[in-house]
């Protein structure tokens, strides 16, 4: 009997490092090093594994420390974690010459390995009910106002400041990161979307907001076999015919795309709780058994959670709502090093405490989860192995009560009148547009064909 709990103590003392190298595995590090052949080699004293580690715990660091105290706090953490390893540097100046050196496809590469590994631990998590869904949504990080960031990124009209554009995809089942891209402040999000296409599985539904609802994006994600579900407002204009709208098909086929092949879709109306205003949202899954009104407003609920879970914690937790790079070079990488971190750390938490929740059920809290880094980081650096950073890492989980009122903010907060969108036009054709229509299904059948 003591036998027995003696093994099972041992399998709960999980150190920092242990849970680290769960996602950042041998296995990608070779995969990195394959990108970048002789790097160690050539490198005097910051080999590859210390660079990248020592970036992604400065990314975890308060953003209020000065940059020298990340960098000596972050330094000191890895060495004492690869203390049997070669030392890192010991100067700023030094990590940040070897970190500009670093290719930038070093780091999708690791962004790639990690994104595997993530799936492969969480995989019983992944699926929000019969579909794997993926939210997407884009923001904007300030940068430092110099000469190259304004040349790089741009500013926009109303900004004061150069701002960096990041779309990033989460999976709503685990609520983990999944993938990103970066560009200048008047990026296109659209764009975005479909360049992460092909990390994205086949089968995967994308559930995007209002951004995504355009007749040219939708037209491509339907010629590339892609599901999705899209929220519309009074922008988009739809096209009934007859009994196909009495089941909620719809036509999108605006004036000015009339030369290309119509849409056809299914609209979805809701009413969630707590909201005056109807949502209504498009998707080409026709088949209202294959995806119900219940699961449609489901998955439109989760997809508010990367809002909370990837930009929110990525401005506010981690801190970087301004970036310190002080050229497009250093940005690049502060901002890929800080999402990289913000997804191992949420794939920590969500490995955590996957025994404890169900699919499509977030448990972990991020803020809770840095915590605890944080703390193990101190003691780390005080020579203290940190033996029960797993215990405490299955307790950084989302607070259980019910609250009787909303959350009120520390200091008053202005709030901008901002209306609710509308729902989207809905026209009955008429019996010329039915034979256009018509026409221009057999034409798209004789081009596939």
């Amino acid at each position: 009997m003591r036998s027995d709990s003696n093994h099972r103590r041992r399998l709960d003392r999980h150190t920092l490092g242990d849970c680290l190298r769960k996602f950042l595995t041998p296995l990608v590090w070779r995969q990195v090093h394959q990108k970048i052949p002789g790097w160690n080699e050539r490198a005097d004293s910051w080999e590859l594994v210390p660079l990248v580690t020592t970036a992604l715990w400065m990314s975890i660091q308060p953003g209020g420390l000065s940059l020298t105290r990340r960098f000596r706090e972050a330094r000191e953490t890895v060495a004492k974690l690869r203390c049997k390893r070669k030392a890192p540097g010991k100067t700023l100046q030094g990590f940040l010459a070897a970190w500009c050196r670093l290719p930038y496809r070093a780091l999708v590469c690791l962004r790639e390995g990690v994104r595997e590994r993530v799936g492969q631990v969480l995989a019983s998590q992944e699926k929000v009910g019969r579909w794997l869904a993926f939210g997407v949504d884009g923001s904007r990080l300030e940068v430092p106002r110099t000469e190259k960031n304004e040349t790089r990124w741009g500013i926009l009209r109303k900004a004061s400041a150069p701002q960096l554009w990041v779309t990033a995809v989460m999976n709503l089942g685990t609520g983990v990161l999944y993938d990103w891209r970066l560009g200048p402040a008047n990026s296109v999000e659209r764009s975005h979307q479909r360049r992460m296409l092909k990390s994205l599985p086949l089968e995967a539904l994308l559930v995007g907001d209002i951004g995504f609802g355009g007749f040219d994006h939708l037209w491509y994600l339907q010629n590339a076999k892609r599901h999705f579900l899209v929220r519309v407002c009074s922008t988009t204009q739809l096209l009934a015919q007859g009994l196909i709208w009495e089941s909620g098909g719809v036509w999108l086929w605006p004036t000015t795309r009339r030369d290309k092949v119509p849409l056809r879709l299914r609209l979805i109306r809701l009413k969630p709780r707590g909201l005056h205003e109807e949502v209504c949202l498009l998707t080409n899954v026709l088949d209202p058994q294959l995806l119900t009104r219940a699961e449609a407003e489901h998955l439109y609920e989760l997809r508010w959670g990367i809002e909370i879970s990837v930009f929110r914690s990525l401005k506010q937790t981690l801190g970087k709502v301004k970036l310190l790079g002080e050229t497009p070079k250093v940005v690049l990488r502060e901002a890929e090093s800080a999402l990289l971190a913000l997804m191992v750390c949420q794939a920590m938490g969500a490995w955590a405490t996957q025994t404890n929740s169900r699919p499509g059920t977030v448990r972990y809290s991020l803020a809770q989860v840095v915590c605890v880094v944080e703390t193990y980081g101190v003691k780390i650096r005080q020579g203290r192995k940190g033996w029960d950073f797993w215990q405490c890492l299955r307790l950084a989980v989302v607070d259980s009560y019910v609250r009787k009122k909303r959350k009120a903010a520390r200091r008053p907060v202005k709030i901008k009148d901002v209306h609710p969108p509308k729902p989207p036009k809905i026209l009955v054709m008429n019996n010329r547009l039915k034979n256009k229509l018509c026409e221009k299904l057999k034409e798209g059948k004789r081009h596939v064909a």
